[in-house]
């Protein structure tokens, strides 16, 4: 773990509280408050714009914002939107010389998503689904930082990423992807299996099924449409594979967000 933020919050001698919730706010302003905590904001879903101590930040989804305990900050959406957040309280100072906004990585931001989802589908198992989505959440933004030991560095997994979205309809095999990063067909599959815990195949869905899942959120286009453009003429197969990458149907993805 190298990440100055992470090693701030990981020690288990401090004090971590933690909230996952949601707020309808078109506009926030909060003045100097006197918490004895910091506070560290993580965005599950929505874009927000303002500034902390005169600063002008912007904090959309997959992005954490940590607030020092009495500093004046400002946040503005465009127009009405539901503020989907995790708030840690954290008895920890934030590292020097750190930016007020991280970005967490784009896997982080598949179980932010998932989050989002959680908040529609309460039932007796919510808090324990919640705790698994929080310790996966967790785990990606540290894999974002160090690369494990035998798996991909962050250059070659953007690579690869880069990819895979281009031709989101594409059916890659391997040795084709291997050959495009200069690896052997093999060697590439092991080290996605040591970077991100599933199989190449697996990951390959994953990536599709999230960004499908991006263009049903940002375009009016029929969910037919859609599962065609990412190479899934069965719509069926595209519902099951959606539900199972996002722990929800397509048509409530869309309603959700």
């Amino acid at each position: 773990m190298t990440d100055p933020w992470l090693h701030a919050i990981a020690d288990p001698d401090r004090a971590l509280e933690v909230y996952v919730g949601r707020a309808n706010l078109a506009h926030e302003t909060l003045g100097p408050r006197r918490l004895g905590l910091h506070l560290l904001f993580i965005m599950l879903a929505g874009t927000y714009v303002g500034e902390i101590e005169g600063h002008p930040i912007r904090i959309s989804a997959g992005d954490a914002l940590w607030l020092p305990p009495g500093c004046t900050h400002r946040l503005a959406g465009n127009g009405p939107l539901q503020k989907y957040f995790i708030r840690l309280s954290v008895q920890a100072e934030r590292p020097q010389d750190q930016p007020y906004v991280r970005r967490l990585g784009e896997e982080a931001l598949v179980w932010c998503r998932a989050l989002v989802v959680e908040q529609h589908l309460r039932d007796p198992f919510s808090e324990m689904r919640i705790r698994a989505l929080l310790g996966l959440l967790f785990s990606a933004w540290m894999r974002a930082d160090a690369s494990p030991v035998g798996g991909l560095d962050q250059e070659r997994r953007s690579q690869l990423l880069q990819l895979v979205i281009a031709q989101p309809a594409r059916r890659w095999r391997r040795e084709a992807l291997g050959k495009a990063l200069g690896i052997s067909g093999l060697h590439l599959a092991r080290q996605v299996k040591r970077t991100f815990g599933m199989s190449l195949s697996r990951w390959l869905v994953d990536v599709r099924i999230r960004t499908a899942a991006r263009e049903l959120r940002e375009s009016t286009c029929l969910i037919g449409e859609i599962a065609e453009r990412f190479g899934y003429p069965d719509l069926f197969l595209f519902s099951r594979q959606f539900r199972m990458v996002m722990g929800a149907s397509p048509r409530a993805w869309r309603i959700s967000t």
